[in-house]
């Protein structure tokens, strides 16, 4: 996420970089990912800030309370995780066609190692998103998803 928002705001201060890039989370690089007009630095770092040290503090408090809740709530947070990462990825996918190819490619690539069992679960995760990642460069190549064909609605 930081190599992708580093090369697409010119109106950071390149001095503040190793911050923003120590900030950044989810839900700040996607507000930043829509706003590339107004991103400067004091925007940046002001939309980074509240998402990071909120993290921070409320892992600390799940840690703590995690184990007073039910079962079934728990596994409800772990869904309501995976929704947020599928928000996060549909308005690509919804613009850009090569971002239905990479999606695509990595659905295949962990369905190969979680079936096979060529790793131990848990790794399987990690490799499937290094080869994926290393798809995705192929599959976008120099060009930035703006370049890319849109999908028409």
């Amino acid at each position: 996420m930081s190599a992708t928002l580093g090369a697409t705001v010119d109106k950071v201060n390149h001095k503040a970089f190793p911050i923003v890039g120590w900030l950044l989370t989810d839900e700040s690089f996607s507000i930043l990912s829509f706003n590339k007009e107004k991103v400067n630095t004091s925007f940046t770092l002001g939309v980074q800030i509240p998402p990071y040290f909120i993290w921070g503090i409320f892992t600390i408090v799940g840690y703590f309370l995690g184990d007073f809740l039910p079962q079934n709530l728990k596994v409800a947070f772990s869904v309501g995780l995976l929704g947020l990462f599928v928000a996060l990825l549909v308005p690509n996918v919804k613009k850009h066609l090569v971002t239905v190819r990479v999606v695509i490619v990595t659905a295949v690539i962990y369905a190969v190692i979680y079936y096979t069992k060529v790793f131990p679960l848990g790794w399987d995760i990690v490799f499937s998103i290094i080869l994926s990642s290393i798809a995705g460069i192929f599959l976008i190549g120099n060009e930035t998803l703006e370049d890319k064909e849109e999908i028409k609605e």
